[in-house]
């Protein structure tokens, strides 16, 4: 399960004092807020990735939508403590890295910190989940008596015991969400 909001601090680097206590947490499922404490009256940049492997800053003024090494996205830049990312991809991971800017245009080292926005809601009905491969990250699993996982086998939802000991095991299932605020009765059937 992947938490909704992470804290981080950090310390002073050769270069200066980067923001600290940098938090996110998903707004929606295509959007992120992103939270900072920043050095003084430095501003700020905050870029996003894909992956979790960031570039390095060349010294000089980068602008919104600006690139830099290994394809970071420059998504902030000023003298705010919170930006909120909108249009991102549902059910997603995005990496972020904060950076004070100095006065003469070099940066921290930086913070990072990785968000994971919400899974956007089931509107196409009917709708039907045959779990043919794998359970769709959607799904949360919470254990409630025993230690296993849920599976897929055999084009078939599986509980799978990790101790030879359990004698009963039950595991909950969130689905993702639904929308059905035009609908004014709902069905759902379950079959096992």
């Amino acid at each position: 399960s992947i938490p909704s909001t992470v804290s981080i601090g950090t310390s002073p680097d050769s270069r200066g004092i980067p923001p600290s206590c940098m938090g996110m947490a998903a707004k929606s499922a295509n959007s992120m807020e992103l939270k900072w404490q920043r050095y003084s009256n430095y501003n700020v940049m905050v870029v996003c990735s894909k992956q979790n492997n960031f570039g390095t800053p060349a010294d000089s003024n980068y602008r919104v939508g600006d690139i830099i090494e290994n394809g970071d996205t420059v998504i902030y830049v000023g003298t705010a403590n919170s930006f909120t990312q909108t249009g991102l991809e549902s059910n997603s991971t995005y990496y972020y890295k904060i950076y004070t800017k100095t006065n003469d245009s070099t940066y921290t080292q930086g913070i990072e910190t990785t968000g994971h926005t919400y899974c956007s809601a089931i509107t196409d009905y009917p709708y039907t989940e045959g779990f043919d491969s794998e359970i769709n990250n959607c799904y949360k699993q919470e254990q409630i008596i025993g230690n296993g996982t849920i599976a897929v086998a055999n084009s078939q939802l599986t509980y799978l015991s990790q101790s030879s000991t359990d004698s009963v095991a039950i595991t909950r299932i969130t689905l993702p969400p639904f929308a059905l605020a035009e609908y004014q009765n709902a069905v759902m059937k379950i079959n096992l």
